[in-house]
């Protein structure tokens, strides 16, 4: 039988081996778990993450696998807001700013009657996309913020699909939803119940680190012995995998999110699932609110601080939060609290690496090796995008042997 290997074990890797399970694949996770970045760590009665992990779904075909392997799935309508000029501006904030800010209304419409969209870079797209008022009061400065890097430098076309473009009829009549992400999930026992089940009846090795690969005999080398393979799909980082195969020292830039997770007692005066933090006021670029617990008193709160290996001390970045929550209106006392740094969290798609992760991925295939996942493609994707990268490989690893 073709011998298939799986790098991650993450929920790209687990839902590959579940698609390729007629090859009894093999999955190599370096952690004592499996879940990669969809982890759940309970500290009493809360679920925390690495950030708020919920689902949404654009096809009806990856709704249907995830319900199998969820549980009990919770339902939720997004109720998120754009922290500006201490107002809650209701996201996305290109539709409903004007409603917040009516005395810049007239030069937003005037824009959007007259844009023409420049994609040169992704600062000439938000800038063209938007108008000067926009870019100043939110995408400027929470982009800056969120990517610690020259906006100049990055390609927009990742963006297309997340951030909705607006117009002067969706300003002057504000949809009700707009978004990707306009209804979302959680499963009723966290996230880790997905890779839980998927993990069932997998030949998956925990505590098993990959040390090097050789991609001319097809052997992964691990501290834990070696895995020979006739196909390799790779979910870990794809920088990692090109030093660790040999095959460049291209330098590729990442994000790392830092996630203070707090438990707390108390009450807030707005609901909200998440608030994004445009104001350099304040480190975090982004907070919310768990789903779990759902209980009077009782909620989880996540603050988002993004970096590139260097972060304020912790007890600072605490001190940050608890001046956030004041702030934005919530009381309480801690009754528990996590600190999680995620070191790959989203890949920066800079213009100029662009042909040169197209001859990576072109150069990888002809040794076999298929990278998939975020970090593996080096694409932005959700979570979603998880089932449909599994099916992508599905398809080339049947080619490739029948």
């Amino acid at each position: 039988m073709a011998k298939v290997v799986i790098l991650g074990g993450g929920l790209t890797g687990l839902i590959t081996a579940e698609l390729l399970k007629e090859y009894s694949p093999v999955v190599i996770e370096k952690t004592d778990r499996v879940g990669g970045m969809a982890k759940t760590f309970k500290k009493g009665p809360f679920f925390f993450e690495y950030g708020g992990h919920y689902l949404h779904f654009q096809e009806d075909s990856s709704f249907e696998f995830f319900k199998k392997f969820s549980g009990e799935l919770l339902e939720r309508r997004r109720n998120s807001f754009v922290l500006i000029e201490d107002k809650f501006v209701k996201y996305p904030v290109q539709i409903f700013f004007p409603e917040a800010f009516p005395l810049y209304k007239e030069q937003i419409l005037e824009h959007q009657k007259n844009k023409k969209i420049d994609k040169t870079n992704y600062l000439t797209y938000l800038k063209s996309s938007f108008g000067e008022i926009l870019f100043e009061k939110f995408f400027y400065p929470y982009n800056k913020k969120f990517w610690k890097t020259d906006l100049e430098t990055i390609d927009p076309k990742w963006s297309e699909r997340y951030i909705p473009q607006t117009d002067e009829n969706k300003i002057n009549n504000p949809p009700e939803e707009i978004g990707y992400n306009k209804i979302f999930y959680y499963p009723k026992n966290g996230i880790q119940q997905i890779a839980d089940n998927l993990a069932k009846d997998k030949e998956i090795h925990l505590n098993t680190t990959v040390k090097k690969i050789d991609v001319k005999q097809k052997i992964v080398i691990t501290n834990n012995g070696t895995f020979s393979y006739d196909t390799l799909v790779s979910t870990i980082p794809l920088e990692k995998l090109v030093r660790i195969s040999d095959l460049g020292l291209y330098n590729m830039e990442y994000l790392s999110i830092l996630i203070l997770n707090m438990g707390i007692r108390g009450e807030i005066n707005k609901d909200f699932s998440w608030l994004y933090l445009p104001d350099e006021s304040t480190p975090f670029f982004r907070v919310g609110k768990y789903i779990l617990p759902d209980s009077e008193g009782i909620f989880g709160l996540y603050f988002e601080f993004s970096h590139k290996g260097e972060y304020p001390k912790v007890e600072n970045l605490f001190l940050e939060a608890r001046r956030l929550m004041k702030t934005i209106g919530i009381k309480g006392k801690a009754l528990y609290a996590l600190v999680l740094n995620l070191k790959y969290a989203y890949p920066i798609m800079r213009i100029k690496d662009k042909a040169y992760t197209e001859m990576l991925l072109d150069q990888l295939s002809n040794y076999s090796i298929f990278p998939a996942g975020r970090m593996g493609r080096w694409k932005y994707l959700t979570m979603e995008d998880s089932y449909f990268e599994a099916i992508r490989i599905k398809k080339i690893v049947d080619l490739f042997f029948k």
